[in-house]
């Protein structure tokens, strides 16, 4: 059973999570791990991620549980948004040096009031959008 107040448990495996799929260049060591999963009509997968998009909802289930062969990480749910990969290049999971990653993760976490830092990494978890062809939910979270 998940802690209250959480809003997804998930279990990194090699390349998926139960119909779960990380990105292909993503390991436990990534700075910003990326997960995609379906959106489905009754909510199970990633289809919880667009009610994310109601702040109280969010604030109800506001983290995300993730373990990995390193352990349980435990992420806090700070920006909910609906792009693509021409608006932000959320998918990313490679960094050339401290101030790459520092500024993507600045982009990441632009007006949520959060600082990126270096030590602390994000969890994207990606799932369909429906606004427009390419579109995408993109949950962004911080590690605690």
């Amino acid at each position: 059973a998940l802690p209250e107040g959480a809003l997804l448990g998930l279990t990194q495996a090699t390349g998926s999570a139960g119909g779960f799929d990380f990105q292909y260049d993503c390991t436990p060591q990534s700075r910003n791990k990326v997960i995609f999963g379906h959106n489905m009509n009754d909510g199970t997968m990633f289809g919880v991620l667009e009610k994310l998009a109601d702040q109280e909802f969010c604030e109800r289930h506001s983290t995300v549980l993730l373990k990995t062969e390193d352990g349980v990480q435990e992420y806090r749910i700070v920006s909910v948004l609906t792009t693509d990969l021409s608006g932000i290049p959320f998918n990313r999971t490679r960094f050339a040096d401290d101030q790459d990653y520092l500024t993507f993760a600045g982009t990441m976490l632009a007006g949520t009031g959060y600082e990126p830092q270096t030590e602390k990494r994000l969890l994207t978890l990606v799932t369909c959008a429906y606004e427009w062809e390419g579109a995408r939910t993109v949950v962004v979270a911080v590690e605690i």
